[in-house]
């Protein structure tokens, strides 16, 4: 009998990476999705908008699916989305999490949800974090996130509801948008037109950078265990933004000329200059330690590490 999977954001990148991946696992999958982006459906995919700000609207949904395993990428994957739009993306992320815990437990079910959180909650003081690591909030997506991090936990040790969380390090592919870094380097040197120059606000600094498509195969994993933990989820290699236009420029090979002038770095392609960065210190100074993630799955670090 196939498996049954309810994913909350399904043509996001996880999202519709992850039902990618279920497809090829045989799953029944149905996903909500805001818009429709007709370039991201899969066939055989029941794809639902719902307005989930009502309690009974999602115990429904649940109910009539009675979906095996829950996936919950709802909203923005950046602060200054959710700053911009603060009410509307607190309530959706909160809300449907809480909305989607007490219907489990209102009903009974054995359903496994497995809810996507961010690194923004340890902050960015120059620190190594695990799963147990103090939460400093700096902002309100960070915020939210650890709210419903904690609802999580509340629900798991007095309801024994089977629901986890990843905390996400910075993940890319093809599907992320247009606006972050990976994205932009990635869409200027495919279609190699350098009409105007990319200006890079620190061209020295350094991230965990995951390949996406990897990163879904664990949350997968994770919700194959008997028993549900909280996990670290990252690469296990930093990378600088001067290594990945390195990277991806030999990908698709552009020939670049380097050059540094004060405390900027000019990047050249045939004496025309594609890319400015500026150079400062390294502002990302979390490291994972995902001593846990390597103990209990079967993690193939060379995969997950975008280079």
């Amino acid at each position: 009998m196939k498996k049954i999977a309810l994913i909350y954001g399904g043509l996001g990148q996880n999202g519709y990476l992850l039902t990618k991946f279920l497809r090829s696992k045989k799953y029944k999958i149905y996903s909500l999705i805001r818009t429709h982006k007709k370039s991201r459906k899969f066939k055989n995919v029941t794809y639902l908008k719902l307005n989930f700000s009502n309690y009974e609207n999602v115990l429904n949904l649940i109910k009539k699916i009675n979906p095996d395993e829950i996936y919950n990428f709802l909203g923005p994957s950046d602060k200054k989305s959710f700053k911009n739009n603060l009410q509307h993306y607190f309530e959706k992320d909160f809300k449907l999490n809480l909305y989607t815990l007490e219907s489990c437990r209102f009903l009974n079910i054995k359903t496994k949800i497995f809810y996507s959180s961010s690194s923004e909650v340890f902050g960015n003081f120059k620190r190594k974090v695990s799963e147990k690591s103090k939460r400093i909030i700096v902002n309100e997506y960070a915020l939210t996130k650890n709210m419903s991090e904690l609802l999580i936990e509340f629900y798991r040790i007095n309801f024994k509801i089977n629901a986890c969380y990843g905390v996400l390090f910075n993940h890319d592919s093809t599907y992320r948008k247009n606006k972050f870094l990976y994205k932009t380097i990635l869409n200027f040197f495919e279609k190699k037109k350098f009409n105007k120059p990319i200006l890079i606000k620190n061209i020295n600094d350094i991230k965990y950078r995951s390949n996406a498509e990897e990163f879904v195969k664990i949350f997968w994993k994770i919700l194959q265990k008997r028993e549900l933990n909280d996990y670290l989820i990252s690469a296990n290699k930093p990378i600088s933004v001067k290594n990945l236009i390195k990277k991806i420029s030999l990908k698709y090979n552009v020939n670049l000329i380097w050059k540094k002038d004060l405390k900027k770095i000019k990047i050249f392609n045939k004496n025309k200059l594609i890319i400015e960065g500026i150079e400062k210190g390294n502002q990302y100074n979390l490291r994972p330690n995902l001593e846990k993630l390597k103990k209990n799955l079967d993690i193939n670090f060379k995969k997950i590490n975008l280079f």
